[in-house]
């Protein structure tokens, strides 16, 4: 992280690694960082554990969790093909792909590959506003992970009965949504773990005093 702040001069970074298996955070940090002893040197923004404390638009990192609703729901198959015009009209709104082009005909998994925009807008306005939540929040989305650390985020969900076309499909995309780091490795973790969502962690085990188990998770 120090070097990606001195190569990139970020307003900040944050890194997290998680054993997809057990939950376990191996590793958590953050950038700016502080001397906990004088904070009040600081500003209160940098106090912050961005992994827990900050919120975003996870942009096209959701796409996985979309896909799987529409593998999950029959929506889908991987080798479906898909006739990409480079870019739909949804709500008035023009959503195109990352280079503005089009690819032609492609099969569902080239839209994954290519992570074009058009196929996934289109595969979320397919699934609707509820399905679309429903398997969001399947995968911990618009709630704590329950992580024991202090000032934890919820993100940010819209409620589907508010949703319109527009919103559907940008959702589907990665944006109209708001997660935070942990929320969102916490879900590619439970992909890495066969489905299994599991509740990160930063404590394996308490000892009693004479070194018998208190408590593990």
């Amino acid at each position: 992280l120090d070097r990606a702040m001195a190569e990139n001069d970020p307003v900040g970074v944050t890194c997290v690694a998680i054993d997809p298996r057990t939950g376990e955070v191996l590793a958590m940090a953050s950038r700016p960082s502080y001397n906990p002893n004088r904070f009040f040197d600081y500003d209160p923004e940098i106090w912050k554990n961005r992994a827990v404390s900050s919120i975003y638009e996870p942009g096209s990192t959701f796409k996985v969790i979309t896909a799987g609703a529409g593998l999950q729901e029959g929506i889908v198959s991987p080798n479906q093909t898909f006739a990409d015009p480079g870019y739909v009209m949804v709500s008035g709104k023009r959503i195109q792909n990352w280079n503005g082009a089009s690819f032609g005909t492609v099969t569902f998994a080239d839209v994954v590959k290519q992570s074009l925009n058009t196929g996934f807008a289109l595969l979320g306005l397919d699934l609707g506003a509820e399905k679309l939540n429903h398997y969001a929040r399947l995968f911990g989305f618009g709630e704590p992970t329950g992580i024991e650390l202090p000032g934890e985020e919820i993100g940010i969900l819209y409620s589907p009965d508010e949703m319109v076309d527009s919103d559907i499909a940008t959702m589907a995309i990665g944006q109209s949504i708001a997660v935070t780091p942990l929320q969102l490795i916490t879900a590619f973790c439970a992909i890495a773990n066969d489905g299994i969502l599991l509740k990160p962690h930063i404590v394996k085990r308490i000892k009693n005093a004479n070194g018998t188990v208190y408590s593990e998770t």
